[in-house]
């Protein structure tokens, strides 16, 4: 699915994609990382969440 949406915007002017996932959740971060997101931080935000960034 995040291949899927990838995919749909890598032509459209939109350079970058952001997720927050919450902190304790391994599995979406592996999850993320596997299809090229990379931390903005390492460390959670406030309400818990490391943010991800896809770049074209």
């Amino acid at each position: 699915m995040l291949e899927q949406i990838i995919n749909r915007y890598v032509n459209t002017g939109i350079t970058q994609i952001v997720a927050g996932i919450y902190h304790t959740n391994e599995a979406s971060i592996r999850l993320f990382s596997s299809v090229g997101f990379i931390p903005i931080c390492n460390e959670p935000d406030q309400d818990g969440f490391i943010n991800v960034m896809f770049h074209y």
